[in-house]
């Protein structure tokens, strides 16, 4: 399989998205800023009503986590000024490549406004072994691949990364 380069890449995705042709000489965190530049729609009753339980359910679950009411207040601020929850990778773990690397876009953006809060919504629909030595079972380092929690391959492909079997822990072991 051949791969495309960087450059084929970008004019690809500027012939499907024309917009974002503007960012495709400038540095990743201008299009980061860019994503999270978000400017809340029209005011629509059921979107307004819907921003407001969402808010509330924040600040709830804030508060509960010992969040003071100044920081509250500021989560409350930013969610109306920029109402921007980052869904997924698909509750990848935080080291597997397309998952670090959306997190660290997301905290790119965010940084850039001068935002203290990331909301994120994931839910489970991956395994912890999607191909063979490769998902978020897996950590590669150089050539050498390792097994993160010493599951054999039988008992990685039933388990979702998030669900409610049986607790993980780190094990990490050698493939070879």
């Amino acid at each position: 399989m051949k791969l495309l380069s960087p450059t084929t890449v970008a004019e690809a995705l500027v012939w499907l998205m024309p917009y974002i042709s503007r960012h495709s000489t400038l540095p990743t965190c201008a299009y980061a800023h860019t994503v999270y530049d978000a400017k809340p729609a029209a005011a629509d009753p059921v979107r307004i009503h819907a921003l407001e339980q969402m808010e509330l359910l924040l600040a709830h679950c804030a508060l509960r986590l010992g969040y003071g009411h100044q920081q509250i207040e500021e989560l409350g601020k930013q969610l109306r000024s920029r109402p921007v929850i980052q869904t997924g990778p698909h509750c990848h773990l935080i080291f597997e490549p397309d998952a670090f690397y959306t997190h660290i876009f997301s905290a790119m953006g965010l940084r850039s406004h001068q935002d203290s809060w990331y909301l994120s919504y994931w839910a489970s629909t991956v395994k912890f072994q999607e191909k063979a030595k490769k998902g978020p079972g897996w950590l590669r380092l150089g050539d050498r691949t390792l097994n993160l929690f010493g599951l054999s391959r039988s008992k990685m492909i039933p388990f979702s990364v998030c669900g409610r079997h049986a607790p993980q822990r780190f094990a990490l072991t050698s493939s070879e």
